[in-house]
Order: C-alpha cells, then sequence, then structure tokens
C-alpha cells in the first residue's frame, strides 16, 4: 500500500515509531516524519480556520442585508468585510502551499518495509536454496552473491542487464528504495517478449 498522510496522523490510528524505522532502514533521514507532522498540522488547522472566516463572511453578509432592509445602519459590519476577504484570501494561499510541501514530502517516504528488512543497504541472506555456488567477484552494485556455473561463467541477472543496458538501477532505488529498478531498452522489450509469450502460450492450453 502507498504511504498516505494517515499514516502520520496519531488520531486516526498512525504509528509514528514504526514509520521512523522503516524510514531508516531504507538509508534516509527519519526528519521528513517531523516535517510531515508540522506541515499537516499547519495545513489542518489552517482549512479550520479558514471554514471559520467564510462561515463569518457570510453570517456578516446575511447580518448586513437585514440591516439594510431593516434601513438600520450597517456601516460597522460593512468595514469587517475587507479584513475578513484579505485574511481569507492569505490563508487559502497559505493552506494549498501547505498541502503541496506536505505531499511532497509524504511521496519521498518509500512504502513501509517489513519488521524482518535488515537496516542499511547490506544485503542479508535469509535463506538459501540448491547448489549455488559462491560468486569470487562483486556484481555491479558491489555486492556478492551466487549462482550457479553455466559453461565457465559467472554473469548474474543484474551484471547481464548491464551489459545490454537493459535496466536503471539508480533511479529504481531513488523511487522504491533499495534493490529497485526500471527496465530499459533490451530489458524492457525482453520482458513484454516473456509476456507476450506467457500469454500465448497459456491461451493454446
Amino acid at each position: 500500500m502507498p504511504v498516505s498522510v494517515r499514516d502520520f496522523r496519531k488520531d486516526q490510528g498512525a504509528d509514528l515509531k514504526k514509520a521512523r524505522e522503516s524510514i531508516r532502514k531504507r538509508g534516509d533521514d527519519e526528519k521528513v516524519v517531523d516535517t510531515i507532522l508540522d506541515l499537516d498540522s499547519k495545513w489542518r488547522k489552517g482549512t479550520f480556520r479558514l471554514d471559520q472566516l467564510r462561515k463569518e463572511m457570510n453570517a456578516t453578509g446575511k447580518q448586513i442585508g437585514k440591516l439594510k432592509k431593516a434601513k438600520q445602519d450597517a456601516s460597522e459590519l460593512i468595514k469587517k468585510i475587507p479584513g475578513l476577504k484579505t485574511e481569507i484570501r492569505s490563508l487559502e494561499s497559505k493552506v494549498v502551499e501547505w498541502k503541496e510541501e506536505r505531499d511532497k514530502a509524504i511521496a519521498s517516504v518509500g512504502n513501509w518495509l517489513h519488521d524482518s528488512v535488515p537496516e542499511g543497504e547490506t544485503d542479508k541472506t535469509v535463506r538459501t536454496w540448491g547448489g549455488a555456488k559462491e560468486l569470487e567477484g562483486e556484481g555491479d552494485e558491489g555486492r556478492k552473491g551466487s549462482l550457479e556455473l553455466r559453461d565457465g561463467k559467472i554473469c548474474s541477472h543484474d551484471e547481464l542487464l548491464r551489459r545490454i543496458r537493459g535496466f536503471d538501477p539508480r533511479s529504481g532505488k531513488a523511487v522504491s528504495g533499495v534493490r529497485g529498478y526500471f527496465l530499459t531498452g533490451p530489458g524492457a522489450l525482453l520482458n513484454h517478449a516473456l509476456q507476450a509469450y506467457a500469454i500465448r502460450f497459456l491461451t493454446k492450453r
């Protein structure tokens, strides 16, 4: 599930401790939580105040109408209108700005990590299966891995994609966190080809 503003509101069941821990595990600055809390607080208070000002504006307008209809002096109430309009316009602008900044900060937070995910960017072997052999070198991302030998060559899947310029790990990591990637060029074409093959294969069964 994507991260939303509700994940940072205690009154709506948010677990801020868990949020900070997840952000820290990704190697990001958990201060973004404080930024989001501050902006959301300003936005909520601002929208409440804006609603009150609009109600006051409407009530004042109605009262002025009643006084004029009764041919009574409404000059004092009329004097309040320009000030209310100015405050409303100013607050409307701030509320929009606070919301945009808050949503931008939320968008920078990756999806919540499972409790079992280790902290930092170092890979951790959780379990192994089969007869894989350890690589003696390091992959494109500077991490060790393991796979079976094929024709005496040792190439991990990310190394093969790197050689054909078939993926973009840096952009993927920036969007979704550690181990994220985008398929590009030949990699994307290969992915579509495999999907097309799978669909054709299954429709024939």
